[in-house]
């Protein structure tokens, strides 16, 4: 063979070679978009939330080695009766249609915080329910007095109804004191009522905790 057609030849693999390798690439860059698609916005990524039908937080300094305790007591009216009664509260952290999920105990913990929220039991907060929402200074552990806190209270939170019950600060004079911080109702239907709210300062204590010997 002769100097020229060897030339050719090598020419030809070459261009061959080459197209081949970009149609690879071509190929690759094209597939790039399907095996790694853009992400989608926020809101499409979002998955549906069930709405927390009552849901209570109490919080106080964080950092405080002051141990506050969240006590909460409900009952339902049927025909003049009380009925659907609970209790929840450090020692009965479940209780009919509420759970108490977190439990503070002032220092070490930097958080200071307790919650409580209704569970799986219902859909929406009982007809005609009454409830009674405590905080109980079980123990300051040296901490200064008096020692001031906030409650939290929220019907449907998560949910396109959501409703703010109330959000109260109150504050502690001495150490094993009880206070009523709020008390409220929901009328035949579960619906928030709005003017039967009592909250901190003016409300009448109904004790729990104490009443049941936690001094």
């Amino acid at each position: 063979m002769g100097l020229a057609a060897v030339s050719v030849a090598v020419l030809g693999y070459l261009d061959l070679t080459i197209n081949t390798q970009m149609v690879g690439l071509a190929a690759a860059a094209l597939s790039t978009p399907f095996v790694n698609p853009p992400p989608k916005d926020i809101g499409e990524k979002r998955l549906p939330v069930s709405p927390v039908p009552l849901f209570v937080r109490l919080g106080w300094g964080k950092g405080l080695p002051h141990d506050l305790d969240l006590w909460i007591a409900c009952y339902s009216l049927v025909g003049g009766q009380k009925t659907n009664t609970l209790i929840i509260g450090y020692l009965h952290k479940s209780s009919g249609w509420m759970d108490l999920l977190r439990d503070d105990q002032g220092g070490p913990s930097y958080l200071n915080e307790e919650q409580a929220q209704s569970n799986s039991e219902v859909r929406g907060v009982p007809p005609n329910t009454f409830c009674d929402f405590n905080v109980h200074l079980y123990d300051r552990h040296g901490g200064a007095l008096p020692v001031g806190g906030e409650l939290l209270v929220i019907q449907d939170k998560d949910g396109d109804t959501e409703v703010l019950v109330a959000n109260v600060k109150f504050t502690l004079e001495v150490p094993g004191q009880e206070i009523t911080v709020l008390s409220t109702a929901w009328d035949n239907h579960g619906n928030f009522i709005r003017d039967s709210v009592e909250a901190y300062p003016s409300t009448k204590t109904n004790l729990i905790a104490t009443r049941q010997g936690q001094m």
